[in-house]
C-alpha cells in the first residue's frame, strides 16, 4: 500500500544524513541503493508512471515530487518533458548525482571561466555532453562540474535526484546564452540570472517560471 511504502521510505531515509561526508562518486552508489529499495513498492511506480505522463505548464515546467529530504539531502522525483529542458544552473554548496529511470537524457556541464560583468554577464566553458538512458548516472560536484542542464531526448525523461545538502534557492543561478549569434548549446557567453535579478530583459522573463517561488528542479 501507499502507507507502507512511504514508511518504508521513512526508515531508509533516517541513514542518508551520512551521505553528506561521502565524496561524489559514493553519491552514485548511494542512489542506486536507494532506487533498490523503492523501485518494487507501488506508490513508487504509479509516481514514475505520473512524471513520465507529465505535460509541462508555465506553472510548473517539470514535473518534481520530493520524496524524503531534512537539512542534509533532499532526494525527489523528477520527470521533464522533451520541450521544456531544465535551463543552465548550478547548484552552489551542493553535491548531487541523478539516476536515470526512464527514456533518454541529455546533460551539459559546464564551468565557469569568468565574470566578465559582476554579476551578470559571465563566461562559460562547456566541459562535456552525454546522453544518458535508464540506469546510468550524471553527478555535481560541491567545488567542480557544478553547472549543468537536462533536456530530455526522448519524448520524457524521469530522473531520481538527490542533492547532499539541499540546494539554498537563493543562492542559485540560471544561465541563459547572451550571445545572439550561437546556438544555445555552443555559447559561451551568458546571461547570470538569479530570484533576486533586477534585470527586466528576456533573458529574466524566459527564467521566471523556474525562479518563481525559488523552486529548484533537479
Amino acid at each position: 500500500s501507499s502507507r507502507r511504502g512511504h514508511t518504508r521510505l521513512c526508515k531508509l531515509s533516517r541513514g542518508l544524513g551520512d551521505v553528506y561526508k561521502r565524496q561524489e562518486e559514493q553519491l552514485v552508489t548511494a542512489i542506486e541503493e536507494i532506487y533498490n529499495e523503492l523501485r518494487d513498492l507501488a506508490f513508487f511506480r504509479e509516481l514514475i508512471a505520473t512524471a513520465g505522463t507529465f505535460l509541462p505548464t508555465h506553472e510548473a515546467p517539470v514535473f518534481k515530487e520530493i520524496l524524503s529530504a531534512s537539512s542534509e539531502y533532499a532526494l525527489s522525483l523528477i520527470g521533464i518533458h522533451q520541450i521544456m529542458p531544465i535551463p543552465v544552473h548550478d547548484h552552489p554548496q551542493t553535491s548531487s548525482v541523478q539516476l536515470v529511470l526512464q527514456g533518454q537524457l541529455r546533460v551539459r556541464k559546464y564551468r565557469l571561466v569568468e565574470v566578465i560583468l559582476d554579476p551578470a554577464l559571465v563566461k562559460l566553458e562547456r566541459l562535456s555532453e552525454s546522453e544518458l538512458h535508464p540506469g546510468s548516472t550524471t553527478t555535481t560536484g560541491e567545488l567542480s562540474n557544478n553547472i549543468h542542464g537536462l533536456q530530455a531526448i526522448s519524448k520524457s525523461a524521469v530522473v531520481l535526484s538527490l542533492q547532499v545538502p539541499p540546494c539554498v534557492a537563493k543562492k542559485q543561478a540560471w544561465y541563459f546564452s547572451a550571445d545572439p549569434f550561437s546556438e544555445m548549446d555552443q555559447s559561451t557567453i551568458w546571461n547570470r540570472i538569479t530570484k533576486h535579478s533586477e534585470s527586466t530583459g528576456l533573458e529574466l522573463v524566459e527564467s521566471e517560471q523556474y525562479l518563481k517561488g525559488g523552486t529548484l528542479y533537479d
